[in-house]
């Protein structure tokens, strides 16, 4: 669902935005309150998400390129290492301010869990060809993204010639942070088994750099059109043109929830219900689909997953009357293979459901006493 992506992106948007105001010639007073606007925006997207902690050097690199390409700091040099200066104490408060609130108290569990799920993440270079294709085919080639793809490969080529044309535009400011929001995306073409929720900020990076260049297009080349929003400027700052846009959108999502809606199932409703309607008392159930297949009873859940949690010793440590597991393991990585259980051989019923459509899951009814024949 990319529920904490969301937010995450629209903080990075912000952030740009703020940038915008900072870099504007003609911001020239407060203009450090836009920079601190952009830092705090950045920072707040690895803030709810640390997997965004890449989005950190967006606004210094940024401004440093700023700072290269634009007067006055590329003629003063110690207004630009003064400036440097006040930029790098700003990006250090907010770093620090995460470390000393989050970091430091929940050091242990944290640094636990990011080994996880950071470890192994990229593959050797043998195999890195066959990673980006399928990557690329599965997230970028499909029927909803493709679109999405073609405008902006074409944007590239556009914005390079509309840089050129004219170098000191509020275009070639945006263009910045949007073109290095992009790059710091790339790298997740390059990791194995990667979320399609992952992908979700590449493509509001390739939307948002897309838009600033398509709409820069018309403002150039399609006067009457930019003449229009210019003369209805007071409606547009009443929000009118925004909730049309916003309304056209809500549209379009409304139609595939209410397809969704209508392919609804009720497999872990049942199941639920089925394990609520059986006298097991307070039995214990392991594995990763535990959690949601017992919600609403009072069967103790023991999640489980390889080289993470719960993965030793599995049947002597909690002794499960109830084991749910995909066919192949796949969602806990074989768990239990590696932990020398053959689950089949030890259950002596079973029940198959299959949640949303999409993910076989069986539960095995797990026979007592072959919990005390097991040895590992």
């Amino acid at each position: 669902l990319s529920l904490s992506e969301m937010p995450a992106i629209v903080c990075i948007i912000a952030s740009i935005m703020a940038w915008g105001r900072y870099a504007m010639p003609e911001s020239e007073t407060g203009r450090l309150k836009w920079l601190m606007v952009a830092i705090l925006f950045s920072s707040m997207s690895w803030y709810i998400k640390i997997q965004f902690a890449y989005i950190l050097p967006l606004i210094p690199i940024s401004t440093l390129i700023l700072w290269l390409t634009h007067r006055p700091h590329r003629k003063d040099v110690s207004r630009f290492f003064i400036s440097l200066s006040i930029l790098t104490g700003i990006v250090l408060f907010f770093v620090l301010l995460y470390l000393s609130l989050w970091y430091l108290p929940l050091q242990k569990a944290w640094t636990y869990i990011m080994q996880n799920q950071t470890a192994a993440r990229f593959p050797i270079w043998k195999y890195q060809g066959e990673v980006i294709e399928y990557n690329f085919n599965l997230y970028f080639l499909n029927e909803r993204v493709a679109p999405l793809l073609v405008l902006f490969i074409l944007s590239i080529p556009l914005a390079i010639i509309l840089l050129f044309r004219q170098t000191r535009s509020v275009f070639a400011l945006l263009v910045i942070p949007a073109g290095l929001w992009v790059l710091l995306e790339v790298h997740k073409v390059f990791m194995h088994h990667v979320p399609g929720r992952y992908l979700v900020s590449s493509f509001a990076a390739m939307g948002f750099f897309s838009t600033i260049t398509w709409i820069e297009l018309g403002r150039r080349y399609l006067p009457p059109l930019h003449e229009l929003f210019v003369k209805y400027k007071s409606v547009m700052n009443r929000g009118f043109i925004a909730v049309i846009i916003l309304t056209v959108i809500i549209g379009f999502n409304l139609y595939g929830y209410a397809d969704m809606l209508q392919k609804r199932r009720y497999d872990m409703y049942d199941l639920n219900l089925y394990l609520r309607h059986l006298s097991v008392g307070k039995a214990t159930a392991v594995g990763a689909w535990a959690p949601a297949l017992t919600w609403g009873t009072d069967i103790k859940a023991v999640p489980v997953w390889k080289d993470f949690l719960n993965d030793k010793q599995i049947l002597s440590t909690f002794h499960p009357r109830i084991i749910f597991s995909e066919p192949e393991e796949q969602e806990s990585e074989q768990a239990f293979k590696h932990d020398n259980i053959n689950i089949v051989s030890i259950a002596d019923s079973s029940k198959q459901t299959m949640p949303g459509n999409k993910w076989t899951v069986v539960l095995y009814w797990i026979n007592p006493d072959s919990l005390s024949r097991h040895t590992y």
